[in-house]
């Protein structure tokens, strides 16, 4: 396998990777003993590939099964010799996608997969691949951790990011070479994305995970893409093969491929010091406002003339510089220049206060290949097939029967169990074993309530049990509202749920355990001595505490989630705190920082905003606050306490800057930034005031035509005479079920108090009323109406009503009594059910 240069840099790594393992080495070794020639070469290549936090979490044991599958698809899959041995290696044996826990799952993917594929070409194999996934799993918006594979299955939904790595988990169980693909943030509206790109006969190509094609290169977010200012994958290897590096996070290196989907442009950098010479080495960041924040999608270094080059959109960018404690930014406009350059200057020569507008690249429509109508019947009687198939999986995951007669033993907490059993879903029977037993059913409920519907879904009877025997001894002596949720919780951030309580209580010495009780800051001081500084990991990962006790190095964020375990062990209240995600252990009177005790009290700093004329803002849209740390903004994640009107955060004194956003109907982003410096025991009092809306000067008045409509009851209403009905009409023709559908019926929801007053109708196929956000949809705005439209050609023939290039559902307008639209939208827009209130409101 490879050429010799290649070998030997694997060969390097793994032995710089068994250095870095003490104890943990033992572990990853033991199974490669007895192997030789590519068994014993493609478990080097994982060891060497290995994160931190994974040597910490796994062993060479679970690699083995995946080099073992791996070897054996080479030999048994059609196309498994035509594979170069890169692309095998990164693509095939690599046993990470993202930052999901690993399980061994690929031998029953390829177990179902096998008949479905046999005798298909590669692309065809790789189309039903496909298809199968969307039988597993269909999109729906989750919380931020990234479940595996086998979870997404047992929900039978998962967000774009878990949709994604379980196709290419399932292409790669296959044989296939997949990798997941990211937009970190689109320019054109707040969200990001990912996908999957596959290698099939010689070269990539995309597809949308779990939302099957009749062909490749084809999916709703082709013209999104278009938009992007970076598209990138992530490698988990030593060995690259090509490709611009637009950063490198530890192990992980990130590749450039947005010039596949995108028309894209080089950006030189020049950075320089405060004498006007070459700043080599200052790291720089691209940043995208997203979500309120500028949001950095790449970051590198300078070289020996202060130079970066940068592959990007023809959009615009926020290019921020530091070294060495000085600082520079300077936005960079791809539609007109394609170099800037950055002075770096001490924090209080920088502008307090600037604005600046931000445009996103304006895509480009690309052919698609045309389908005939057999060939798109047969597409849409195959997906309607799939649904079916997933949705009477999942029916048999929660029979109502069998729960409520289960719930019913529990005479008690009855209402609560019957929950739980429905949102574990695959996941019923773990949490049935989970109940039974002799520990107190209470303190069962009381667990369960700490956990997400996600941890539901993959939680494990024994880990649990552990946790909740070792957290018993502290209920009398803790207040029960922390108990619950600081000590007998066995979740801390995102990490993977293991059960450390038992190793930890046996680590330490009985003495040290008395001292950490009396004195949890002791408990970060021994951290701090024995866990050294890590720069070998991901930071989306965090270790198991066993491990990383084993290992003796590690993350911040691992000893920060260490921390915290080993206070929970001991009966100490302690989290991570919401806003800036620090360790604090509950001195029994309030939250405190285990590293801030040894200092003199500094005082804490309050920060007070408020909304210019009291309108509703939203944190994470219309604003953020960002602390500087360590040369970078780091957004705060203060949103849980803005009412809508005020915000009130008490926050350790430092340098912060208020960001506030108007997202404009175009795609493009009206910024205001202000910075502010906190000290002491001040109060800083601050109000909000978004830049003024320019949706007025962007409305287009587009005659619409005559549609015949066909409500729920079977009457006939033209489209007129809904409009007539009110001043502006909010339109919407819908997919439901789709992602982009998904992410606008949530919207609506979320700002179902705004659209009570509208008129708004909706659109959708017939079958599509039974969708379950839309019915979600309907119940929480009752003034929707439901319509469809049976005339042919319709929505091609309102696209170009609307002046519309991107014709992918759903379709949106504001339209005025005289049946002219005032703006349209298509397609994927996160924000576009707030823009239709707006330009409705104009």
């Amino acid at each position: 396998m490879l050429n010799q240069a290649e070998q030997d840099c694997i060969g390097q790594a793994f032995h710089r990777a068994v250095e870095r393992m003490g104890k943990r080495a033992d572990a990853f070794l033991g199974p490669t003993e007895h192997l030789s020639g590519d068994e014993l070469f493609c478990m080097k290549f994982l060891i060497a590939s290995l994160p931190a936090s994974d040597m910490a979490s796994y062993d060479g044991a679970l690699l083995l099964k995946f080099v073992r599958h791996a070897l054996f698809l080479r030999e048994n899959t059609p196309w498994g010799r035509q594979i170069p041995d890169d692309l095998f290696l990164n693509y095939i044996l690599s046993y990470r996608v993202n930052n999901e826990a690993i399980e061994c799952c690929r031998e029953e993917f390829y177990r179902a997969l096998r008949e479905r594929i046999a005798g298909k070409s590669m692309a065809e194999a790789a189309l039903e691949i496909n298809c199968w996934c969307f039988e597993q799993a269909t999109y729906r918006p989750t919380d931020d951790r990234t479940a595996s594979p086998l979870t997404v299955a047992r929900r039978c939904f998962g967000r774009c990011g878990e949709e994604s790595t379980l196709a290419v988990t399932a292409f790669r169980s296959a044989g296939i070479p997949a990798r997941q693909c990211y937009v970190p943030r689109w320019s054109h509206c707040d969200d990001n994305h990912a996908w999957v790109e596959i290698w099939v006969d010689g070269r990539w190509h995309y597809l949308g995970a779990c939302e099957p094609e009749p062909v490749l290169d084809k999916g709703w977010f082709t013209y999104a893409a278009g938009r992007a200012m970076l598209v990138h994958s992530r490698v988990f290897s030593p060995l690259l093969s090509g490709g611009e590096i637009t950063g490198r996070s530890g192990c992980v290196t990130e590749i450039n491929h947005l010039a596949s989907y995108a028309e894209t442009a080089p950006l030189t950098v020049t950075v320089l010091d405060e004498n006007g010479q070459p700043a080599a080495g200052a790291q720089v960041q691209f940043q995208v406002p997203n979500g309120a924040e500028l949001f950095p999608i790449a970051s590198l270094s300078a070289d020996d003339s202060g130079r970066v080059l940068f592959t990007t959109g023809r959009g615009c960018l926020m290019v921020f510089a530091s070294r060495g404690g000085l600082f520079g930014a300077q936005r960079a406009d791809l539609r007109s220049c394609g170099s800037v350059t950055v002075t770096l200057r001490p924090a209080e020569d920088l502008p307090r206060e600037w604005e600046a507008d931000f445009f996103p690249p304006k895509g480009m429509i690309r052919p698609e290949p045309a389908l005939s109508e057999e060939a798109s019947r047969i597409h849409q009687a195959k997906l309607k097939r799939a649904t079916a198939a997933r949705e009477s999986r999942c029916a048999g995951y929660f029979i109502c029967e069998e729960a409520e007669k289960t719930a019913r033993r529990y005479p008690l907490f009855q209402n609560e169990i019957l929950k739980f059993l429905q949102k574990a879903r695959g996941n019923r029977q773990e949490v049935e074993r989970f109940l039974l037993g002799g520990e107190p059913l209470e303190r069962k409920v009381r667990m369960l309530e700490t956990l997400s519907e996600k941890d539901l879904a993959d939680l494990n009877a024994d880990v649990l049990n552990e946790h909740l025997r070792y957290a018993e001894p502290f209920e009398r002596e803790i207040d029960a509202g922390l108990f619950w949720r600081y000590v007998l919780c066995p979740r801390i951030e995102n990490e993977r749920i293991v059960p450390y309580r038992a190793f930890l209580t046996d680590f330490f010495s009985a003495e040290a355990k008395e001292e950490f009780r009396r004195s949890p800051a002791l408990i970060q001081k021994a951290i701090d001595e024995h866990i050294a500084d890590c720069d070998w990991d991901y930071g989306a990962l965090s270790a198991d505490p066993r491990g990383l006790l084993q290992m003796g190095f590690g993350s911040e964020r691992s000893k920060r989630i260490l921390f915290v375990a080993i206070c929970r062990t001991l009966g100490i209240p302690a989290r991570l705190d919401p806003v800036f995600g620090q360790p604090q252990f509950h001195t029994g009177s309030a939250w405190a920082d285990p590293r801030r005790g040894q200092a003199e009290n500094s005082g804490t700093a309050v920060l007070l905003l408020s909304s210019a004329g009291g309108e509703p803002l939203r944190y994470g849209e219309h604003f953020t606050v960002a602390r500087r740390c360590g040369g970078v903004y780091q957004t705060l994640q203060c949103g849980a306490n803005w009412n809508g009107k005020t915000l009130r955060v008490e926050l350790p004194p430092g340098e912060y800057r208020i960001l506030t956003a108007n997202r404009q109907i175009d795609g493009s982003v009206l910024l205001r930034a202000e910075a502010v410096r906190l000290s002491a025991n001040e109060t800083a009092k601050k109000t909000l005031r978004l830049r003024e809306s320019q949706i007025a000067s962007r409305l287009r008045h587009m005659p619409v035509g005559e549609y015949l409509l066909t409500a729920p009851d079977g009457g006939r209403v033209p489209l007129s005479a809904l409009v007539a009905q009110a001043p502006s009409t909010i339109l919407a023709v819908l997919q439901p079920g789709a992602e982009p559908t998904e992410h606008l019926l949530n919207e609506m929801i979320e700002l179902r108090g705004s659209y009570r007053d509208k008129n708004t109708i909706l659109i959708v196929p017939s079958p599509g009323a039974h969708n379950a956000t839309l019915l979600h949809a309907l119940e929480a705005i009752p003034s929707i109406r439901l319509f469809a439209c049976d005339e042919r050609g319709f929505e091609e023939r309102l696209c170009a009503d609307l002046q519309l290039g991107d014709r992918r559902l759903p379709l949106a307008a504001v339209l005025e009594k005289s049946m002219h639209a005032r703006f349209a939208f298509s397609n994927y827009n996160v924000g576009t059910a707030g823009l239709l209130l707006q330009i409705a409101d104009c």
